[in-house]
């Protein structure tokens, strides 16, 4: 998990002009610590990922591969990363 944010972000799937909303995002999710753990919810990761499969994308110690899907999740669940954090400022999940 070495590097710096600018750096996984730069190696991840996230289109750069989405990058301040992805940012905004994990901050709040994790900090950006890949290895933030929610001890009541079991979140995990970057993205602070539930109810996933142990062998997702999510749960790798790699930091890009975290952002990674957490891309997938947030085009799937709310097709821009602007709706996502629109959400999560309207309800304080995403």
């Amino acid at each position: 998990g070495g590097g710096t944010k600018d750096q996984w972000l730069s190696a991840s799937n996230i289109p750069q002009d989405q990058w301040g909303y992805a940012e905004w995002l994990v901050q709040r999710e994790s900090g950006w610590n890949p290895n933030s753990r929610n001890r009541s919810s079991g979140a995990y990761g970057l993205a602070q990922c539930l109810n996933k499969p142990s062998n997702s994308l999510c749960y790798s110690n790699n930091p890009v591969d975290q952002l990674n899907w957490m891309h997938g999740y947030v085009m799937g669940r709310y097709g821009s990363w602007e709706k996502a954090v629109q959400h999560s400022k309207s309800r304080g999940w995403y």
